[in-house]
């Protein structure tokens, strides 16, 4: 083997040199490569080397003092930076760089067949080798074996398509033989699709670098709307005045898009019940609690309308609590009667899903359950000419409705826990003014105001019944500041 043709690697990172390797052995037979991690470490190289590989990092370090001295202790080699493509060197420090350096190519799957044809190139020029006549070996082996796994297509002048695999007919429906030769804008695709095709390719010809569109559509023989990851490589041709040939590979993502938005969903789902929760425990003022509820019912639920109905002591009907949407004003104003349509299922501890696209109206609804029983009933409604409701909504609308119930409850809890406190505080402030009076005027005058303070009244008052004269008349009288004393004349009269 004839190893007068040297190559030196200078690159810390395993992959980056992993794929430099095996570019170099796919365009080269017979060379030497030699690989150092670091530019200190090809420093006390004292074996030339015709091509010098630099990491461009390591390049512009130390203001290029590293660079330097490998250029002037190789001063016959072709040095050619390696640009990352994860963590790239700035343009402005790149070009300081090119100034000692005679080119680069960055660190990705069209870099590395750039950088082997030019490997071959500078080897053919010292009159070892003729260079390959593609430009893409690796790529043009797997279209013309058939044995690429992903769909890949070939575009190049006018977007005409030069290649089209096996994958790609089945992906698209549209044999090879139909579509070779033809102009892109000419294929029957979908019009999302063709779209998105031509953007690629106008702007893989306009930037000259490898990209990712991250979600094509791409609609299959069944018709289904599929998801792909396209890799776009734009690869020159030798003639610059014509627009470089452009490689695309399809790689299916829609399982992936699919589990993705799902998990989106529950995400925003989670983030809603939690906000909920917190509300709940935050506030309880039963109609902020309700407010807060209704909403997140129907931004989950996409509803037209948000219905919250409780139910009064007798268990005869419902009375509505809160209403959101359109129909708020008339829902405010009728009561429901217990057993009757669909409510007399919800009132029986199931959800009821009902969508009825010719009535125009979806509705779905569901008890507001606690241990101790029902305490009424969430109803949300859907126009017709939206999507109905499906079986997961209605789970999700039980799971909210609970925490309905259990803000209604707090909430009842929290005043019936106020309205005791204020009974007892009463009992003890009567208790407490009768015990320590020594005039009866005084005692029910005290009683009187804290009778109308438990009753929540602004006037009363206490009346006394003379059993010898069969007459009743006032000893205490309590008015508001409005009031007049006259209102209460004739009053013994009539007791």
């Amino acid at each position: 083997m004839n190893s007068s043709f040297s190559l030196l690697l200078i690159e810390p990172t395993l992959t980056a040199a992993a794929m430099v390797a095996e570019s170099v052995g796919l365009h080269l037979d017979d060379c030497r490569l030699n690989i150092v991690s670091h530019l200190e470490d090809a420093l006390s190289e004292v074996e030339a080397a015709d091509i010098i590989l630099l990491n461009a990092r390591q390049a512009v370090a130390n203001n290029l003092d590293g660079l330097t001295a490998l250029k002037h202790l190789h001063p016959a080699a072709k040095i050619i930076l390696l640009q990352p493509a994860s963590d790239p060197v700035p343009d402005d420090a790149l070009a300081a760089a090119l100034s000692l350096a005679d080119d680069y190519v960055a660190v990705s799957p069209v870099g590395m067949l750039a950088l082997g044809r030019r490997l071959a190139e500078y080897r053919a020029i010292a009159g070892e080798i003729p260079p390959p006549e593609t430009t893409a070996p690796v790529l043009s082996y797997l279209l013309s074996a058939d044995s690429s796994p992903l769909g890949v297509q070939i575009v190049g002048s006018e977007n005409r398509i030069l290649a089209w695999n096996r994958v790609l007919e089945n992906k698209t429906g549209l044999h090879r033989a139909d579509v070779l030769g033809r102009r892109l804008d000419d294929l029957p695709l979908a019009p999302a699709t063709r779209s998105a095709l031509q953007n690629a390719l106008r702007k893989a010809r306009r930037q000259e670098t490898p990209f990712v569109v991250s979600s094509l559509p791409l609609v299959d023989p069944q018709g289904y709307t599929r998801r792909e990851k396209l890799f776009v490589y734009p690869v020159p041709t030798a003639n610059q005045t014509e627009p470089a040939v452009v490689y695309m590979v399809y790689v299916d993502v829609t399982d992936l898009a699919d589990e993705n938005e799902n998990l989106q969903q529950w995400y925003r789902q989670t983030r809603v019940l939690l906000e909920i929760s917190q509300t709940i425990a935050e506030n309880l003022d039963l109609n902020t609690a309700l407010t807060s509820v209704a909403e997140q019912i129907k931004f989950l639920l996409n509803a037209d309308n948000c219905h919250i109905y409780i139910q009064e002591v007798d268990a005869t009907s419902l009375q509505p609590a809160l209403s959101l949407g359109p129909h708020a004003l008339n829902v405010a104003r009728m009561p429901l009667a217990v057993g009757k349509a669909i409510l007399s299922a919800a009132a029986e501890n199931r959800v009821v899903m009902l969508n009825h696209t010719e009535a125009d109206l979806h509705i779905l609804c569901t008890p507001l359950k606690t241990p101790k029983g029902n305490l009424g009933l969430a109803v949300v409604t859907r126009a017709g000419h939206h999507a109905p409701f499906a079986p997961r909504e209605a789970e999700l609308l039980e799971t909210l409705s609970r925490l309905t119930a259990a803000a209604i409850s707090n909430a009842t809890l929290f005043a019936e826990t106020q309205r005791t406190l204020k009974e007892l505080s009463i009992f003890y402030e009567a208790s407490a003014a009768i015990a320590s009076s020594q005039h009866p005027r005084q005692m029910l005058t005290t009683l009187i105001r804290q009778m109308s303070r438990g009753l929540e009244v602004q006037q009363g008052f206490i009346a006394g019944w003379n059993q010898s004269d069969q007459l009743g008349h006032v000893e205490v009288l309590l008015l508001d500041d409005d009031a007049s004393p006259d209102i209460y004349q004739g009053l013994e009269n009539r007791i």
